[in-house]
């Protein structure tokens, strides 16, 4: 970076600048690209790329309701915003209708698994297109309540 500020005689700043958006640019693209109307919310507001990162990882986590409500909280306590949102650990993903019945979940077992539709498709997924559904409801039933677990992968 010394030689780099010597070369191209640009201020600290300016180069910490680059540097970040280089190390953070990718990933805040690629959520940006997967989430585009949480980034156009982002986009009318002036935010660090690395806080932006950090918004748009929450909101990717469905930690937030919604991206405008992420970047009010941050707004109110840019230093701890963040921080107090993981440690909240409330999701606001959702599982259809049609699969919480399915598979007899409810909206709480939703929240405190972190459950969406592409959550549970993957499940089903890595169970195998031989698994039934009774064997799917084993498998969150053992999951909301791991004492009661037999056998996790059902063979």
């Amino acid at each position: 970076m010394l030689l780099q500020k010597k070369e191209t005689k640009k201020e600290w700043t300016q180069l910490e600048t680059e540097l970040r958006t280089r190390r953070y640019g990718p990933e805040v693209e690629r959520l940006k690209t997967k989430h585009p109307d949480a980034a156009a919310e982002l986009a009318k507001e002036s935010i660090e790329i690395q806080d932006q990162l950090s918004l748009l990882t929450v909101y990717d986590a469905r930690l937030v309701p919604s991206m405008k409500e992420a970047i009010e909280r941050y707004k109110q306590d840019q230093a701890h915003a963040i921080d107090t949102i993981y440690e909240e650990n409330i999701f606001y993903g959702t599982v259809s209708d049609e699969l919480r019945h399915l598979y007899d979940l409810t909206e709480e077992d939703v929240r405190q698994l972190h459950l969406t539709d592409e959550i549970v498709h993957a499940i089903e997924q890595a169970q195998g297109a031989a698994k039934s559904d009774s064997s799917m409801k084993q498998f969150f039933a053992n999951m909301k309540d791991p004492s009661k677990t037999k056998d996790i992968g059902g063979q």
